[in-house]
């Protein structure tokens, strides 16, 4: 047993055919030493062997501060959801009965993405209680915390919004754009200064219009 990183299933296939993914709640509150880290797989463990299993049912194992332990080894049938082990993979998160740590829900939700991948989307996800109306497990929301339609499968990486651009950055303008800018503005500058026309005659107000028109021009390329 060891702490891993989502990437372990990838790197450590079961070897044998896997149709479904089985999630778990421990149903305990206990906190301190015996519940995080690897502690947590001996604690688990020495449940699962007092019952008279072989060894702890879970493939793998989330404590509370959302590090994930392997259990038993992935090419071994768990024991976590009676008669529905066969072509499944299980996955335990530690609780406290009702509530779950963001960092173990995170860590349950990289877990999953990373095994969906590594089949190529063609597994499916269920909570305990799925096959088994006695049960709550896993007690989360993990139809929502995983986006799984109705058929149990995560949503495709199609079907994931792409990330928003960032606006591209605006760039300086360089001396042929101020001297193109200069001279939009001092050509109708010069017809109503230079010759003192005066703004409230026709030609005035016509040539002001037009260095409206020009400022706003030399406006929207500086802004480019």
């Amino acid at each position: 047993m060891s702490v891993v990183a989502p990437s372990h299933y990838a790197s450590h296939p079961p070897g044998r055919e896997v149709r479904r993914v089985f999630l778990h709640c421990s149903a305990s509150d206990g906190e301190g030493s015996p519940y995080e880290g690897e502690a947590l797989v001996r604690t688990v463990r020495a449940w699962h062997l007092a019952r008279g299993w072989s060894d702890v049912g879970y493939h793998y194992l989330i404590d509370h501060g959302g590090r994930t332990m392997t259990g038993r080894p992935l090419g071994r049938i768990p024991a976590a959801q009676r008669g529905h082990n066969t072509g499944s993979v299980a996955i335990m998160v530690h609780d406290g009965r009702t509530t779950f740590p963001p960092p173990a829900l995170d860590a349950c939700r990289a877990l999953c993405g990373a095994i969906d991948a590594h089949h190529g989307g063609r597994v499916t996800f269920h909570g305990h209680r799925e096959v088994d109306p006695r049960k709550t497990c896993p007690v989360f929301d993990y139809r929502a915390l995983l986006g799984l339609d109705s058929g149990g499968r995560m949503p495709a990486a199609d079907d994931v919004p792409a990330p928003v651009p960032p606006p591209k950055p605006r760039l300086p303008m360089d001396h042929d754009d101020h001297r193109e800018v200069a001279e939009v503005i001092d050509e109708d500058a010069w017809s109503i200064e230079a010759l003192a026309i005066p703004i409230d005659t026709p030609l005035g107000r016509t040539l002001h219009a037009r260095r409206e028109r020009s400022l706003a021009i030399a406006r929207q390329i500086a802004a480019l």
